[in-house]
């Protein structure tokens, strides 16, 4: 199965939370699965900027969803990133897409089964935008 493309902007400075939800079927079918979301600055590179995972509980899987969560306080080094622009985030219920500008990384999700079956469920682009508020 080829994975679904979903763009994030993740806003420097802030929790980064979402809940993903998976097409109903045999597929979503993912508690009791480990999970690895790895950001690089490219495909190929061999820089990881950070990673969710089961272990950490920064990610969990759910039948039928991935839930995604770091904190502010998480450190984002995008010094590696060799790409910068503006991407879109699909917002829920058809309201207007979020949008981000800064330096672009990319990522994927991948799925263990219990019996060792790695599956990519999701890649896409992520750009880290700066906040302007700053806490002293």
């Amino acid at each position: 199965m080829p994975s679904r493309t979903f763009n994030f902007v993740y806003e420097l400075n802030a929790n980064f939370q979402r809940v993903l939800y998976l097409k109903a079927g045999p597929d979503a079918m993912i508690a009791g699965f480990t999970g690895l979301m790895q950001i690089r600055p490219s495909a190929d590179s061999e820089t990881v900027i950070t990673e969710l995972t089961t272990s950490d509980n920064s990610m969990q899987l759910i039948n039928g969803a991935v839930v995604l969560n770091l904190p502010a306080a998480t450190v984002i080094d995008t010094s590696a990133c060799t790409r910068s622009g503006i991407v879109y985030e699909l917002a829920p219920d058809g309201e207007l897409p979020f949008k981000g500008q800064g330096p672009i990384a990319v990522y994927d999700v991948q799925v263990i089964s219990p019996a060792g079956v790695v599956t990519r469920i999701l890649s896409g682009d992520i750009v880290f935008a700066q906040s302007v508020s700053r806490g002293d």
